[in-house]
């Protein structure tokens, strides 16, 4: 009997509703100075090893890809699973082309 594999996101979203303060610390013109701010909460990042991240700026989560849905890992392997939003071409790329990029090496021959 074959086990199922073990599937889960590469990360989840939390948003964190609210404001929190912070204190800002800076030096200006060769003083050190501490303002305090109240920014939002901002989000938490979880991760399937058990490790979370907080970001607190939509530029921030988008620049590190948070706002698009998680890929699929194979928690055994891995490797990333197809998306369900993936086509079976993109797919292929994408399997093909961290083939290319891993083995590109691997098969180098001295002459001789």
């Amino acid at each position: 009997m074959q086990q199922a594999q073990d599937i889960k996101p590469a990360f989840e979203v939390e948003a964190l509703t609210g404001k929190e303060k912070v204190t800002r610390s800076f030096y200006e013109d060769g003083v050190f100075k501490q303002v305090d701010e109240s920014v939002d909460k901002g989000w938490m990042i979880y991760f399937p090893n058990g490790t979370s991240i907080r970001i607190r700026s939509e530029d921030e989560m988008r620049r590190l890809g948070f706002l698009e849905a998680p890929n699929l890992l194979d928690m055994e392997s891995g490797d990333e699973v197809m998306n369900r939003n993936m086509s079976l071409k993109e797919n292929a790329r994408r399997k093909t082309k961290s083939r290319k990029s891993s083995s590109a090496t691997s098969g180098v021959m001295k002459d001789g």
